[in-house]
This record gives structure tokens, sequence and C-alpha cells, in this order.
């Protein structure tokens, strides 16, 4: 309702020739961001990146008898959010088959803490080994906005397995 009677709040301030186009700016601008469809009035920025993996089964790297399974993850994050962001740390949980599980922690990806700008893409690829031919890993980045507010961006889920465990 306050919007209606703008323009008589703007009236007040016409005393003089300044300040009626001042007014008329105020009231024109006022105007154009109600127009506006998708209005980002206090909305504050919005940090996201997203994560997805492919998988890969590593043979040659792997000892089945020995119970050591290698395999490598291929990981794409995109900065889905309206802020530019860097990666600084990785938090992974590996389980295996057996229940066994192990965290792994550290700064960065493969010695790199990439700064990305929204619609940006950064890829990696590593590896872990397992005690058993499946298994599961999920993670999570914690990442900083350029203003340095902290965020985590989560990596879902997915399944390690050898290409037969999966038929």
């Amino acid at each position: 309702k306050w919007i209606q009677s703008a323009p008589a709040a703007t009236t007040l301030l016409t005393s003089s020739p300044s300040r009626a186009k001042s007014a008329e700016r105020i009231e024109g601008a006022t105007r154009n961001v109600l127009d506006m469809p998708d209005s980002r009035i206090g909305r504050m920025p919005h940090p996201e990146l997203r994560c997805s993996v492919k998988v890969s089964y590593l043979e040659e790297q792997s000892q089945p008898t020995a119970g050591v399974f290698a395999f490598a993850y291929s990981v794409t994050i995109v900065n889905s959010g309206d802020i530019t962001a860097q990666l600084i740390a990785r938090h992974w949980t590996i389980v295996d088959a057996l229940g066994h599980t192990e965290e792994v922690r550290g700064l960065a990806v493969l010695g790199h803490q990439p700064l990305l700008k929204p619609g940006e893409t950064f890829e990696y690829t590593s590896c872990t080994r397992i005690a058993t031919p499946q298994g599961t890993m999920r993670g999570t980045y914690l990442c900083m906005t350029e203003d340095a507010q902290p965020f985590e961006a989560a990596v879902p889920e997915f399944m390690l397995a050898r290409p037969e465990q999966l038929h």
C-alpha cells in the first residue's frame, strides 16, 4: 500500500526543480523494480556447487586374492549458484561391503583449490582402494564464497563395484 501513496510522498519533495527530477527518478525506479517478473530485491547471493561422479574399476591396480579392489572416480563440480566460490577442503566417507569405514580429510583436491565463477566447471579424477569388490563413497567439500562465507557442497553417495558385481 505504501507504493500507491508514493506519488503523494514525492509531491512533497517537489519544492524545487532538482527535487522534482529526483522524485521522478525515484518513482520510476520503484515502478521498474516492481514490474520486474523475478525481482531479486532483498535476495542474498546463493552459493551452490553441484557435484556428479563417474566410477570405473581399475582391474590392473586391483589384487582380488589379496583383498584389494581399486576404483577411479571422476568428479565434476559445477558452480550452479550466483556467486563466485572456492573449494577449500574435502571430506570423504568410504565404506566397503563388510562395513569397514574410512574417513579421508584434507585441503584441496589433487593440490587444487579451484575458484569457480557462476556457471564454471572443474573436473578431476582420483582413486581409492577397498577390501571388498563392492562399497560406497560419499563426501562433502568445504567451500568459501568470495566474501569469506563458508558453505558445504555435498557429493551424493555413489557405488564402488566391479562390473560383474552389478549384474
